[in-house]
């Protein structure tokens, strides 16, 4: 049914097959992990190095409790992937194309998903060269859609990856290494942030690390230049409030959580050409 309502170029069909065909395939690794774990030959192996005795026996009587709680974890993971059992699952190349296509159409959830390198797996990466020879192409006018729609998620990773200060900070995420570093466009971010922000929020740590953030950016930027950002900073859809408190690891790292198959639907509305940025 997923598959119908895909082809038929249903936004929210095209994000909930792609975002079905992540979550089997992360059960399914997970499945297939944690069964390794349950090698008794391997852990004998193990047991092996601790002097006979006591000492063995407690580190096998410690093994056993081990491999019983993975035995627990398997047959939770085996439960949750029921229903994947059998599906033909798309490879990577297709699920990185489902997410684009339902991005292009304007599903909210999949915009996300793809404009900030989520679509692509990392252990994957060889596997999509061609589609993200794409993504390096799109990826910034699409987080700038997304952004100024009023995605907070989007709109954090996306300052984050302009953010001259991050350039050589912590891992650096797909959509940071599809910019250059701009402060200009950064400092705007920033500014549309704290302009959604409450007091409460200002006094969190992320809203410290914000507030450093902007007067960073503002310090290196000439007068026009801090102008040119704040008129940046209200275009657009304003960022809902408390955006700062959901999505402070996109601003902090530039991470934002995958998109679950629930979310397609809930997310599911047409988002506009955005202006030239």
């Amino acid at each position: 049914a997923l598959t119908r309502r895909a082809d038929a170029g249903e936004r929210a069909g095209g994000c909930s097959l792609a975002a079905e065909w992540q979550y089997c395939h992360v059960v399914r690794y997970n499945v297939q992990a944690t069964e390794r774990m349950l090698d008794v030959g391997a852990m004998e192996a193990q047991l092996k190095y601790f002097p006979e005795g006591e000492q063995r026996e407690r580190a096998r009587a410690s093994a056993l409790k081990s491999l019983e709680r993975t035995k627990q974890s398997v047959d939770a993971l085996m439960d949750e992937y029921a229903h994947c059992d059998g599906a033909e699952l798309g490879d990577p190349m297709q699920a990185a194309a489902r997410w684009r296509q339902a991005a292009l159409n304007g599903n909210e959830a999949a915009l996300r998903q793809y404009a900030t390198g989520n679509a692509f797996r990392r252990n994957q990466t060889l596997n999509v060269l061609p589609a993200l020879e794409t993504y390096v192409r799109e990826a910034e006018l699409l987080a700038w859609r997304a952004a100024d729609a009023g995605d907070p998620h989007v709109a954090m990773a996306l300052a984050n990856a302009y953010d001259p200060g991050n350039e050589d900070v912590g891992f650096r995420v797909y959509l940071r290494q599809t910019v250059r570093p701009d402060p200009v466009a950064a400092l705007a971010l920033y500014l549309r942030v704290q302009d959604s922000m409450s007091n409460g929020e200002s006094e969190t740590p992320w809203g410290q690390a914000l507030a450093r953030s902007v007067v960073r950016l503002s310090t290196g930027l000439s007068p026009a230049q801090r102008g040119i950002a704040r008129n940046r900073a209200r275009q657009g859809r304003p960022l809902p409030p408390g955006s700062i408190t959901i999505a402070n690891a996109a601003l902090t790292a530039g991470y934002v959580e995958d998109i679950g198959r629930e979310q397609c639907e809930g997310l599911d509305k047409v988002i506009a050409t955005p202006p030239s940025s």
